[in-house]
């Protein structure tokens, strides 16, 4: 859309047989990837609008807190876990110099609840266990927040999910996808794909991290280096659907934080009886090699006293056009780096290289960079 409205003749390839990448709604309505928006994500919120796309706000409600069988609502949770929560805000404040987020949960957390449910957070925030994270990246990050007021975060959702997004945002261009075209080599600005090539003036890679450095790129990119110090989420997100919204009658609004693989859960958008959540980290790892995902899942389940009717799961590590769900700053990397690009025809563009990384707002900034950065 940027670069058609900056008068540039646009040629669209796909890898996939449809368009949208990680941004996808499947035909049943179950949001397999990006879903949430928050309230100060101002490029998202201002592109809904232009395209005629309502946001939906997200259930009110508070998260059930779930620990060696042991249940309390989150705004009356343990006092040894509020404590570690407070010490571990506290700390991070300080700024301090360790190496890793599991670093500082070590440095805070005092008490068996608290140092799984600070995990808990940080895991389900940041898409892996604190001890594969690297702190001063997500110091940097949470000082982006210093501004909000508490209720920004996961504020809307996308009116018809994902899928509808999309479509409107290719009725507004005149490019036409040509999908099943999948890149595997860029020498200067000939594109080789899989059975032909095209040379162009100019090239844009909008792909998820893995797939850009699996790419043989001649020249390399400038910033090869720091995209290689970054990490991808290794994660699967269900959808679970339920004979009654047990949830409703037991007290609580179906947003969940278990020590179960059930690690996560928020109302679906559409169907009052389905819960929604992601599985990241280690859970994931062990669960994406799994041969029986939905069984492990149900067994879970099983373990706080419920069962589903019908398992919906995207794994999104298994993805060959992903290779996880969103991107993540390892220790020693250098997220701001990767910002930084110097003018040229071939850019990239992805949550990946933008300051909102993670983010649907992150994809739309990193493609503001991108074509102001051609020359």
């Amino acid at each position: 859309m940027l670069l058609e409205a900056g008068g540039h003749e646009v040629m669209l390839f796909e890898a996939r047989d449809r368009p949208g990448g990680r941004l996808h709604t499947a035909p049943s309505g179950f949001e397999e990837g990006a879903e949430w928006v928050d309230a100060d994500h101002d490029r998202m919120r201002s592109l809904m609008r232009a395209l005629g796309i309502a946001e939906v706000p997200a259930p009110e409600g508070e998260y059930l807190l779930q620990y060696r069988s042991e249940r309390a609502m989150e705004s009356q949770m343990w006092p040894s876990a509020s404590e570690d929560l407070r010490r571990f805000a506290e700390l991070a404040r300080t700024e301090p110099t360790q190496d890793t987020i599991g670093d500082l949960v070590d440095s805070a957390c005092q008490s068996d609840v608290g140092r799984w449910l600070v995990t808990a957070n940080v895991r389900t925030d940041e898409g892996d266990e604190p001890s594969r994270l690297g702190l001063q990246p997500w110091l940097a990050f949470r000082r982006m927040y210093a501004h909000r007021e508490g209720s920004e975060a996961s504020a809307y959702r996308i009116d018809g999910g994902g899928s509808a997004f999309v479509r409107q945002m290719l009725g507004k261009i005149r490019a036409v996808p040509k999908y099943g075209s999948r890149l595997i080599r860029v020498d200067g600005t000939k594109l080789i794909f899989e059975g032909f090539e095209v040379t162009v003036d100019a090239v844009v890679l909008a792909l998820p991290l893995p797939c850009l450095l699996a790419l043989q790129i001649d020249p390399p990119l400038s910033t090869i280096a720091e995209l290689q110090g970054l990490g991808f989420a290794p994660a699967l997100k269900a959808r679970f659907r339920f004979a009654l919204p047990f949830w409703k009658d037991d007290g609580w609004q179906g947003y969940l934080k278990s020590d179960t693989r059930i690690q996560q859960t928020w109302p679906d958008r559409e169907d009052s009886q389905s819960l929604v959540g992601y599985i990241v980290g280690d859970d994931a790892r062990t669960l994406g090699s799994s041969a029986d995902i939905e069984g492990d899942l149900r067994r879970a389940w099983r373990t706080l006293g419920v069962e589903p009717g019908g398992i919906e799961v995207k794994n999104w590590t298994a993805d060959p056009f992903a290779g996880g769900a969103f991107s993540l700053a390892l220790p020693g990397s250098d997220p701001a780096a990767i910002r930084v690009r110097d003018s040229g025809p071939i850019q990239y563009a992805g949550e990946f290289a933008a300051t909102w990384m993670g983010f649907m707002e992150g994809a739309l900034e990193s493609a503001e960079t991108a074509v102001s950065a051609l020359s």
